[in-house]
């Protein structure tokens, strides 16, 4: 199985981590991950950069940085041969909030934001600290109200289900 590492250009600092070393992927490929570049554009060059380096259906896609950087590849990743596997390496809190439920993976399309996406679940969230201790305080605490959403989310649909499965 050949890996494949995309990251946040602006986490170039990372890839000297003894966690990104240690995972030996075939190539890197540096992206912009802001909202003007969340595109089917990036998607498409990241497509056409696995089809050049031989990517088949049993390549790993690894996406290292924040939410956007993890929409981008694993949308990627879902679409790419008809989904391969892609693991995240979350950089922000909102990330690792954001990697760990529903496995929703979009792209915008014009002024729609997430419009253009797909299902899919990473098959693995690495952790790293050294990232989350570089974080200014407003992302903490963007990530920790994203976390709070995420708990009560959870807690009201296991209440639905419950309800459900007593009525039936």
């Amino acid at each position: 199985m050949k890996t494949f590492l995309i990251y946040d250009r602006n986490l170039r600092w990372m890839l000297r981590e003894p966690i990104i070393r240690e995972i030996g992927a075939e190539g890197r490929l540096a992206i912009t991950a802001d909202g003007a570049h969340k595109t089917m554009t990036t998607v498409l060059k990241i497509c056409r950069w696995l089809l050049e380096k031989g990517a088949g259906r049993d390549a790993r896609l690894i996406a290292l940085g924040g939410g956007t950087t993890s929409d981008i590849v694993g949308f990627a990743a879902g679409i790419y041969k008809r989904g391969i596997s892609y693991s995240n390496i979350p950089t922000t809190l909102l990330a690792l909030a954001d990697a760990s439920t529903g496995g929703k993976t979009g792209v915008n399309l014009d002024s729609y934001k997430n419009i253009l996406g797909v299902f899919k679940d990473p098959s693995a969230i690495i952790l790293s600290e050294t990232p989350l201790r570089t974080l200014p305080a407003r992302e903490v605490l963007s990530g920790c109200a994203e976390e709070e959403r995420t708990g009560e989310r959870t807690e009201n649909e296991t209440e639905r289900k419950t309800v459900k499965e007593e009525t039936v």
